[in-house]
């Protein structure tokens, strides 16, 4: 009960002292004072932000002091743009400048928000480059990496150009060695792949020590036949041809046409029927007669044939076992003998050499030379060698060999080094709000732009000075409010360049010409968004107090009873908050002011549990427990405030 919006008296004596704005004082130049909006502002706003001839004239003539003379650096006046500047000798007058740039250089109130961003960058210094050394990780180690990388490239380039012949048969002559380490897309390697090929086709061929021996001035080289001088005519001539076959020794030949006769067929059938039936009895003998039943069947004979014992007949019923033969073994012998063709065929078979040349066709050698000159060559777009060195590294964006530099994104929310070092800044005259009341105000873009315009040039300034190798152009720090959503902290806003973005890295995100505070430099595209600020002790003695918005059912003019609640689907959740004091917090909403007119604030018990109250007369006579427990159960408190717009 003691919570309530601001009586009229109250909202007339806020906006005679000017809650969320504040006065600078000019000395003698300009109209002597010009009002500013803080971080948090008046819910109209902070105002215009046009200025007067002679404040603008006398603003520029300070950028004079910016230039330097044959490029010698002097300490001046900041450029609060210089980081994001299209080249380094971009003219710094505002005269040639637009949009925000210009504002920056011109309006004492955009470069004082910015030297206050500029400030927060120097006290925090330690803090934004222990969070960015955090995220660079081993970035020396890769760069050194890369550096030495980049060496052998060049270095195996420069080799490449004075001994590579540019055919690519005669390169492998000269790459030969290497084949044993390239790899290939079968898991092998080259040289595995090629050797085999043809008698020929050896290791030993594509070796160093072979190049030694075919040495233009050696014993071989002079001794050789024409074309056997050269290692490449060697390689091509092995791996596209096929050496004769040897001629048989004597007596070999005859030995199919001896196969082949139907009266040596026989004889070699009965020879083959004896040697089995013997070595089947040897099989037998050799094994226990404990065993034979467990052991035999399951090497030699088809499991499931059982051993015959004496007196029963086997499982062909062409005989018993009489204690002199084992019908199995005989059956196995008769198997054995029936396929005299088969086994023949197969001795003839083996009678004849097999070959196992599989030459080449010459295109094909030479597109397989091709493929091995492409797999090593330095001058292709990515070399081989620079997955292979590089494939362990993350993180790292064209030019990969390039010395790598990183665009972290800090998670360092601002506000609160103005809340602590700067809180008029943050929401000029907050101390003047009436205790327990609630006031609707709305963020400043323009402060925010231009306070993190100035934090991040200085921030980029102590990060290299620390040999941070920190992207040019980028914006490192894009968090002021302590904005949160279901996938965790949120950036404010956009970068100023979009250095990350293929195909055209290095466009503006903040389109040249637009102001400070445009729509465009925020991160969701937003203008201005609803602030609910509210004086109670109440967050103080319930920090776990929950605050949403409902929409009203009525619009901004029509405001009745209080709607119902009970849908969490209709309620708009607050995405970022903070206490300037104890007792003096904010929420800060998804809506525009304009919207914010037709929403009820809501500020709900925290839910401990299911309650029950004491029940009335008539409830102590009800019998049913059901009706009892629903009629007795006590709601969590609502507060509800409408029409604080």
């Amino acid at each position: 009960e003691r919570l309530n919006p601001l009586t009229a008296a109250e909202e007339a004596a806020l906006a005679a002292v000017k809650v969320g704005l504040a006065a600078l004082a000019l000395g003698p130049v300009g109209p002597g004072r010009l009002t500013m909006g803080g971080a948090i502002t008046a819910s109209s706003g902070p105002g215009p932000t046009v200025l007067k001839p002679r404040t603008a004239a006398a603003t520029s003539r300070l950028a004079r002091f910016q230039r330097t003379a044959r490029g010698r650096w002097v300490l001046g006046l900041p450029r609060y743009d210089e980081p994001w500047a299209s080249g380094p000798g971009e003219d710094p007058v505002p005269a040639r400048l637009q949009g925000w740039r210009k504002q920056l250089h011109n309006d004492p109130r955009h470069r004082g928000a910015a030297g206050l961003g500029a400030w927060a960058g120097i006290a925090w210094q330690d803090r934004i480059a222990d969070a960015a050394a955090a995220q660079a990780g081993a970035i020396a180690l890769a760069a050194e990496r890369i550096r030495n990388l980049g060496l052998g490239l060049q270095a195996s380039r420069s080799q490449w150009q004075r001994r590579v012949p540019d055919n690519p048969e005669h390169a492998v002559a000269v790459l030969a060695p290497l084949l044993g380490r390239l790899p290939t897309s079968e898991s092998t390697t080259a040289l595995d792949t090629l050797s085999g090929r043809t008698a020929w086709l050896t290791p030993a061929l594509f070796s160093s020590a072979a190049r030694r021996l075919l040495r233009p001035r050696g014993t071989i080289a002079r001794h050789a036949k024409p074309g056997a001088r050269r290692l490449r005519r060697l390689a091509a001539v092995a791996a596209t041809t096929c050496p004769k076959p040897p001629l048989p020794p004597p007596g070999q030949r005859d030995l199919t046409d001896r196969l082949l006769d139907p009266q040596a067929t026989r004889a070699a059938s009965d020879a083959l029927r004896e040697n089995a039936r013997s070595l089947v009895a040897e099989a037998f003998e050799a094994i226990d007669e404990h065993d034979r039943r467990r052991s035999f069947p399951s090497l030699v004979i088809d499991p499931n044939i059982p051993l015959v014992p004496d007196g029963e007949p086997d499982r062909r019923g062409t005989g018993t076992g009489d204690g002199e033969r084992d019908p199995d073994r005989e059956h196995l012998a008769d198997v054995l003998g029936e396929v005299p063709e088969e086994v023949v065929d197969t001795v003839v078979a083996a009678a004849q050499p097999v070959s196992r040349c599989r030459p080449l066709e010459p295109p094909v050698w030479t597109g397989v030379a091709t493929a091995v000159v492409k797999g090593i060559d330095p001058h292709v777009k990515r070399p081989v060698v620079v997955d292979r060195v590089l494939g362990g590294i993350t993180g790292l964006r064209e030019p990969v060999l390039a010395v790598p530099d990183f665009a972290p994104e800090l998670d360092i929310p601002l506000w609160s080094f103005l809340r602590d070092n700067a809180p008029d800044w943050l929401l000029p005259g907050g101390g003047d709000v009436p205790l327990d009341r609630v006031m609707a105000m709305v963020t400043n873009n323009e402060f925010v732009d231009a306070f993190m315009i100035g934090a991040n040039q200085q921030t980029l300034a102590e990060l290299r000075r620390r040999n941070i190798p920190v992207t040019t152009g980028w914006t490192p720090l894009r968090r002021f409010w302590q904005r949160v959503d279901a996938e965790g902290p949120v950036t404010d806003i956009q970068p100023v360049l979009d250095l990350l973005t293929e195909p055209a890295p290095g466009r503006p995100r903040w389109p040249e010409g637009t102001p400070l505070g445009d729509r465009t430099h925020q991160r969701d595209g937003a203008t201005s968004q609803l602030i609910i600020l509210l004086h109670t002790e109440l967050f103080r003695r319930y920090p776990a107090t929950q605050v949403y918005l409902v929409e009203n059912p009525g619009g901004a003019d029509t405001w009745g009873d209080p709607p119902a609640v009970g849908d969490p689907t209709t309620h708009v959740q607050p995405i970022l908050g903070g206490a300037l004091e104890p007792e003096l917090v904010f929420f800060g909403f998804p809506l525009s002011p304009q919207e914010g007119t037709r929403y009820w604030l809501v500020l709900e018990e925290p839910p401990p549990g299911f309650r029950f109250r004491a029940p009335t007369a008539a409830e102590r006579q009800l019998g049913n427990g059901g009706r009892y427990a629903a009629s007795t159960l006590d709601p969590p408190v609502r507060a509800f405030f409408g029409n604080l717009l």
